[in-house]
């Protein structure tokens, strides 16, 4: 295994519950990680041969965070004694971090963030030149999701983008077009803060919460 790895899940035709999978860089390379037993399973974090989650088995009411080394029979529950529900999201090395709380659930997430820029110059209502780029830098956020009845829950979540400083090569456009009209440094950050409303498919209709 590499830290090129990728997880998931999905469903099969013969299964209505999601399968945890890993990747490596092709179709036919995917292992299932859902273990007999399981309604479903969820792969949400990998890192080197690590890979944690959450699935619901029977015949228990709740998810539970999960972890796996390459293979559903490597899986062990880190649901912690006196927990109803847990969920594990990241991995580094050999520690995981998630969280668990009755039916609410805080997390803090991070990782690398893309995003796709287009700037434009204006002068008397008319563009006069252009730059566009993909950036790359990275992204720490974090987040409450509240179950509030089975399969459904509602969750709010907070992310800043530091995206850095980049370089910009502005291009006329119109009777400018295919002049180098200036070059700009930009320094990007951003704010997102993300409401939603999720149900959750898979499995028999089971009162979770």
């Amino acid at each position: 295994m590499t830290d090129t790895n990728l997880v998931g899940y999905g469903r099969t035709s013969s299964d209505p519950g999601d399968h945890a999978i890993l990747w490596g860089d092709a179709p036919e390379s995917a292992i299932d990680l859902s273990p007999p037993g399981f309604l479903s399973t969820e792969a949400l974090g990998v890192d080197g041969n690590s890979q944690v989650g959450t699935g619901e088995s029977a015949p228990a009411t709740f998810d539970h965070a999960l972890l796996w080394h390459g293979s559903a029979a490597s899986l062990i529950d880190l649901n912690p004694a006196g927990y109803s529900y847990s969920l594990a999201n990241d991995v580094s090395v050999t520690n995981q971090v998630g969280y668990a709380a009755n039916n609410v659930l805080f997390y803090v997430k991070g990782g690398a963030a893309v995003t796709d820029n287009r700037y434009e110059g204006v002068f008397l209502g008319t563009v006069v030149d252009r730059s566009e780029q993909t950036r790359w830098g990275g992204t720490v956020g974090a987040g409450v999701e509240y179950a509030f009845a089975p399969n459904w829950s509602f969750g709010v979540e907070y992310n800043h983008l530091f995206m850095g400083t980049n370089n910009y090569n502005f291009t006329g456009v119109g009777v400018f077009a295919g002049i180098n009209t200036r070059n700009d440094d930009i320094k990007q950050d951003a704010d997102l803060v993300t409401a939603r409303v999720n149900y959750r498919f898979g499995g028999p209709v089971i009162a979770k919460y």
